[in-house]
């Protein structure tokens, strides 16, 4: 047994280690073989603990799982495919579908590969709601694939974050429960969730609860170490920095010389500051709470500096010197606030966005301006989410017929001088990313190959599945959101990327039509289509701009997306909250539940480092996203934290891709046995379905306002 599966079991008070179950966990000195691929076709079941909607209750449920793999057939095709064999109607099947592409992809970066040729015939799709099972699905796949036996008397219970890490999974106790009475001898539960909150606040010991009900728990951080524990098997896993990531002393140079260019004109204003309580106090409303905003940046801009991490004091400094711009504004427009005239200027800045967005200066289709790229795409994705939001407010605000209060009002006010500012002065520097990629790209550029274009078609589905799943778990939390998500900007400019996914997707699947391609048929659709059942008062936005990157610039900047979902998916739906009326703030409560994750998506974010630098980067883009990180960790707000949280997220799955991207694959191929046995089943029956109508279930008060050459077979 591993000494850190023991500790973990000793530190939750109780070790449940059965005589009879050591075999299933590695021994002393022992080395497990490496999870590899199969050319046989295979299926089996696999157990998962669903809630059924219909009783109320939890139950176990089987999902059939058949694997072929075309990848070196005759007419093989390198594209996912999922096809469903449904019995009659299965009110579940938008969501299995959204769950299943998602831990396709967990589990391909976890492999690391992408899955390639591979055809998913699911002839059993279980009843009732699929959250909470990410994990054992992600599980599942890998060990179909490769002809591991998933053990039938175990289930797997822990959703899937950005990082590979297990996320927490709601009503755990009654799954475990559940898991009991149908005999089931073993559960795998996210480590760190020991304990479970009841909704009468008292708190459940899960391992003592599994002990309880005969019950073997087992307790894992990660699909990586689930894996291990179920199959007996290892993934290949990159070592983790010990060392704190650096970027060379070129880069930081430039950085501190923008920063001391900060410094010294904040430092010349700051003698004339109303830093005491009498002076802020003697303030209009909107001046104090831009004052506010000017010192907190500011001291955690000096911070930040003195503590080495320059991104994220640049960034701070330059937040504060455009909030000092803002309290100018507002001085100077008196107490008249012509509200059009700043919506005009709100769309004008966020038109240069747009602007930036649509034309690269870098892209080369490799790696190196890739990550640059990803980097700029999300500082611009923020910005503009910020313009965005404070408008959508704005509006609310200054309607005709609005009732909101003057404190409201002035609000309003705040946030919109406030991100037009921080806009435009942030615009300023635009070419800051591009002095950054000329300082690294001396090292070199890495080629993706096809691989790139190969990994699209499952990034953006997958996408659009957890938008889905995010989509289904706020319609079943309308009542305690209310109305609080209208006020989120991020949440707004989530929306509209959605549309552009879903339109490129649909795209492609028409393009793909039209050259009659038979192997990839209509069942790969994701059916999420976001608009009119959910969506956010109108703010006036300049036009989608024509996407101009190149593949391996658009797989890292799906990170960005793909890791925002699930940040959105954590502060509604997991971490508790509520929304504060007077600063238009959703407020995060889960302050431990919320420094668990971060401790682990520490690791991930420096294997994430580990994983790109042994592909041949300079890492410099990704430890400055991991500064930014640890930056915002360190803060007292929760919202800042989590933002933190997301930031290493993108560390880590930014260098998983670019791991996947570059280096020839890691899952190797069993040779085919000398006569495979296919296993047959049914003809598949092409199945569309929808999201809209759940979304549209929303109460009402939620919608109102190539480089030349390919690599050979042997590198891929």
């Amino acid at each position: 047994m591993k000494i850190r599966a023991f500790v973990k079991h000793a530190l939750g008070g109780i070790i449940l280690i059965p005589l009879a179950c050591f075999w299933m966990t590695p021994c002393w000195g022992e080395t497990l073989p490496v999870l590899a691929k199969s050319f046989r076709s295979t299926d089996q079941k696999i157990p998962l603990i669903l809630y059924q909607s219909a009783n109320g209750k939890m139950a176990l449920e089987w999902v059939k799982l058949r694997w072929e793999n075309l990848a070196d057939s005759a007419n093989g095709n390198s594209a996912l495919q999922f096809q469903f064999d449904l019995q009659g109607e299965n009110a579940s099947f938008d969501s299995f579908r959204s769950q299943l592409w998602v831990s396709a992809l967990a589990s391909a970066i976890a492999w690391q590969q992408p899955w390639l040729g591979a055809k998913w015939t699911v002839t059993e799709v279980p009843q009732g709601e699929v959250s909470g099972n990410g994990a054992a699905l992600g599980i599942a796949l890998m060990a179909t694939a490769s002809d591991s036996v998933y053990p039938q008397n175990t289930v797997v219970l822990g959703r899937l974050n950005p990082d590979g890490s297990f996320g927490s999974v709601r009503h755990l106790a009654s799954r475990v429960e559940a898991a009991a009475a149908a005999g089931i001898k073993r559960v795998v539960i996210p480590n760190l969730q020991r304990f479970e909150t009841t909704e009468q606040g008292e708190a459940v010991n899960i391992p003592a609860l599994a002990e309880k009900l005969g019950l073997e728990c087992v307790l894992v951080d990660d699909l990586n170490e689930a894996t291990e524990v179920l199959l007996h098997k290892k993934l290949p896993v990159a070592s983790s920095l010990q060392y704190s990531p650096r970027y060379p002393e070129k880069l930081f140079g430039m950085l501190d010389a923008k920063v001391r260019i900060e410094l010294d004109q904040l430092n010349g204003q700051s003698k004339t500051w109303p830093r005491s309580n009498s002076q802020l106090s003697a303030l209009p409303l909107p001046e104090q709470i831009l004052w506010s905003k000017v010192f907190q940046n500011y001291d955690m801009g000096i911070d930040a500096y003195h503590a080495g991490q320059l991104y994220a004091a640049r960034d701070l400094m330059r937040q504060a010197h455009a909030y000092t711009r803002a309290v100018s504004e507002i001085k100077g427009g008196g107490n008249k606030f012509d509200y059009a005239t700043f919506d005009l200027r709100a769309n004008a800045v966020r038109e240069k966005m747009v602007d930036r967005l649509s034309k690269p200066l870098i892209d080369k289709n490799e790696l190196q301006s890739a990550l640059v790229l990803a980097e700029e795409n999300d500082w611009i994705y923020r910005l503009n989410a910020s313009v965005q939001g404070a408008q959508i407010i704005a509006r609310q605000a200054f309607a005709s017929r609005s009732d909101a209060t003057p404190r409201q009002q002035a609000l309003a006010q705040t946030l919109l001088v406030c991100a037009v500012k921080v806009g435009e002065y942030q615009m300023e520097d635009k070419s800051f990313y591009s002095e950054c990629y000329q300082l690294i790209a001396a090292k070199g550029e890495v080629p993706v190959y096809n691989r790139a274009s190969i990994l699209l078609p499952q990034l953006l589905p997958a996408k659009l599945g957890t938008a889905e799943l995010f989509i289904l778990g706020l319609e079943s939390h309308a009542t305690q959101l209310g109305e609080s998500l209208l006020f989120d900007a991020r949440l707004s400019s989530f929306v509209r990327v959605l549309k552009d996914s879903k339109t490129t997707w649909e795209q492609q699947q028409q393009a793909a039509a039209h050259q009659k391609r038979k192997d990839q048929p209509s069942l790969v659709k994701v059916g999420f289509t976001p608009g009119d059942g959910y969506d956010t008062p109108k703010a006036p936005v300049p036009p989608l701009p024509v996407s101009s990157l190149s593949d391996a610039a658009r797989c890292l900047s799906w990170v960005n997306e793909y890791c925002e979902i699930a940040m959105l998916d954590q502060k509604y739906l997991h971490l508790g909250g509520s929304f504060d009326a007077n600063t238009f703030e959703w407020k995060v409560a889960d302050r431990v539940a919320l420094e668990n994750m971060l401790q682990f998506a520490d690791l991930g974010a420096r294997r994430g480092i580990s994983f790109a630098e042994s592909a041949g980067l300079d890492t410099s883009i990704l430890v400055l996203i991991y500064e930014a990180g640890s930056n915002l960790r360190a803060s007292e707000d929760n919202n800042l934290r989590l933002e933190g949280l997301r930031q290493y997220w993108r560390c880590a799955l930014l260098g998983s891709m670019c791991g996947q991207l570059s280096f020839a694959s890691r899952a190797t191929v069993f040779a085919p046995d000398p006569a495979p046995i296919l296993v047959s089943s049914p003809l598949p029956v092409a199945v569309t379905a929808s999201i809209s109508a759940a979304a549209a279930s929303i109460p009402p008060a939620l919608i109102k306002p190539a480089p030349p050459n390919p690599p050979t077979p042997a590198q891929q």
